[in-house]
């Protein structure tokens, strides 16, 4: 993730960045680093879900969707 250049609104598919900017009031640094610790704290998210759905421990690939959903 690298900011994008200019005035122009950072585009990362999948994230509403115009709700982000506004949240976090206009402020790119602010943008970025909350970018930042959601990748830090999801990045290993969807190999830990296919790892328990792979193995058929369907439970526990429920519990971890659930938590990181629920935040």
């Amino acid at each position: 993730m690298q900011p994008s250049p200019g005035d122009q609104r950072p585009s990362i598919r999948g994230i509403d960045s115009a709700a982000l900017l506004e949240r976090v009031g206009e402020d790119r640094t602010s943008f970025w680093e909350v970018l930042r610790e959601f990748n830090d704290f999801y990045a290993e998210t969807p190999v830990q879900i296919h790892g328990v759905i792979h193995t058929c421990r369907f439970n526990e690939a429920k519990t971890l969707i659930t938590q990181h959903l629920d935040g």
